[in-house]
C-alpha cells in the first residue's frame, strides 16, 4: 500500500539537502492521492507548515535570507485588510506567504 509521504520525514530532509548542494532554491510540493487503496494520510498537509524545520533550522534560514542567500518570498496586509488576503490567497496571486500586521 502507497502511504504518500511528508515533508518532515527523514527521506525528504536528504532530497532537500540535495537540492542545497545543487544551488536549487525553489521546491514545488505536491500533495495528493496516491495508488489505490487511497489513503487519506496522503492528502494530509500538516507536515507542509513544518519544513522549515527545527527552531535552530529556522534560525539558520533567517541567517542566510540576512545574508541574501535565500529570498523570502512576502506579502504583508493590515490586520484590517484580513479579507483582501483571502481573497488574494484564494486567487493565487500571493506568491509566498501572506503576513497579516497589526
Amino acid at each position: 500500500m502507497s502511504r504518500g509521504y511528508r515533508l518532515d520525514d527523514p527521506w525528504s530532509y536528504r532530497y532537500f539537502e540535495v537540492c542545497r548542494e545543487l544551488g536549487i532554491r525553489n521546491i514545488h510540493v505536491h500533495k495528493g492521492p496516491t495508488i489505490r487503496p487511497l489513503d487519506r494520510d496522503a492528502f494530509d498537509v500538516a507536515d507542509v507548515g513544518n519544513l522549515v524545520g527545527s527552531y535552530n533550522d529556522l534560525c539558520d534560514l533567517m541567517a542566510l535570507a540576512a545574508r541574501g542567500a535565500v529570498t523570502l518570498h512576502t506579502q504583508k496586509y493590515a490586520l484590517t485588510e484580513f479579507q483582501s488576503a483571502i481573497d488574494d490567497l484564494d486567487a493565487g496571486r500571493v506568491r509566498g506567504r501572506a503576513i497579516l500586521t497589526p
